[in-house]
């Protein structure tokens, strides 16, 4: 629900990026906590604001094939540090 309310508060706005930070500092804090369900929930509001930012300002350009396989080059990153924070926990 945080997640979900955040976005909301930064949707459509010029600090839109500021979400993934929070997202990204919150999956060290799924270190410190130990927290698996941390971990799953904020896995999957990365990987959700990384499809909703590229199809929203990518979708109609040129530049959408390249931001489909940065995208999936996220989605690895993010699964990896996932899996690495995973082993700590």
């Amino acid at each position: 629900m945080a997640y979900s309310g955040l976005f909301d508060l930064v949707q459509h706005t010029s600090v839109e990026l500021l979400y993934l930070a929070v997202a990204a500092s919150t999956l060290y804090a799924c270190v410190v906590l130990q927290s698996r369900a941390l971990l799953l929930t904020t896995v999957i509001a990365m990987l959700a604001f990384i499809g909703y930012y590229s199809a929203e300002h990518f979708a109609n350009s040129l530049g959408w094939p390249a931001t489909l396989i940065l995208m999936g080059i996220a989605f690895l990153g993010v699964g990896t540090l996932a899996i690495k924070v995973k082993q700590h926990i």
